[in-house]
């Protein structure tokens, strides 16, 4: 086994972990967790919904890379810090139904292109990988309350599209632990709240908080 091993992942001083999305509202607390850890950490975001702001950018042990994961021009860039990783948390994603609704193929195409470049950098280096995927694969949730054995139940309808990407990253992720033996694991929050959530990228829970504040209708 080499210093990288998959087998086991200790997070302390010895640990270097590869965040994507470290800039954002979930993946900054993660962040700050991390180094509490006294992990060192890299962040890859290309700060289209995170902020700079949102972490200890002073901090020696922190290294912050801006650009997208899946853009082609970085691939390159993303298998070398894959590489140097002991363990991944892809988080990097589009944010919110509404965008999705407005900017169906940017969305898609987003999700897809980040996920495959991660899981694929993964695969190579036989990085252990958490996939941050999203409550919305399990569809309208017609059957109350959902569970996590639900069938994934989607349709051509724009807010779909974000679900479906998310999920196919998924089969992707369980490829890694089912197909080639890397630890892997999913994860689908549902509505979060905290601090560094804006209400700019149209989730709920804050955007519910800035209209009671001023009074307003919750709609």
């Amino acid at each position: 086994m080499d210093s990288h091993s998959a087998d086991m992942v200790e997070f302390g001083p010895r640990t270097h972990v590869l965040v994507t999305g470290g800039a954002g509202f979930l993946g900054s607390a993660l962040v700050d967790l991390l180094l509490a850890r006294h992990c060192s950490v890299t962040v890859i975001d290309d700060l289209s919904n995170g902020l700079l702001s949102n972490l200890p950018v002073g901090d020696p042990r922190l290294t912050v890379r801006a650009f997208r994961v899946g853009d082609p021009a970085f691939n390159a860039a993303v298998r070398d810090e894959v590489g140097q990783a002991d363990a991944v948390f892809h988080l990097a994603s589009p944010i919110g139904v509404q965008r999705a609704h407005k900017e169906r193929f940017a969305v898609t195409s987003g999700i897809l292109e980040s996920g495959c470049s991660i899981v694929e950098a993964c695969r190579l280096h036989r990085r252990p990988l958490l996939y941050t995927s999203s409550s919305e694969v399990y569809g309208s949730g017609r059957d109350r309350p959902i569970t996590e054995s639900d069938p994934v139940m989607t349709d051509i309808r724009p807010r779909w599209g974000y679900a479906a990407a998310k999920a196919a990253v998924e089969h992707l992720v369980a490829g890694l632990l089912f197909d080639f033996g890397i630890p892997a694991w999913i994860v689908r929050p549902f509505n979060m709240a905290g601090p560094r959530q804006r209400s700019a990228t149209g989730l709920v829970l804050p955007v519910f908080v800035n209209a009671a504040l001023r009074g307003e209708a919750l709609v």
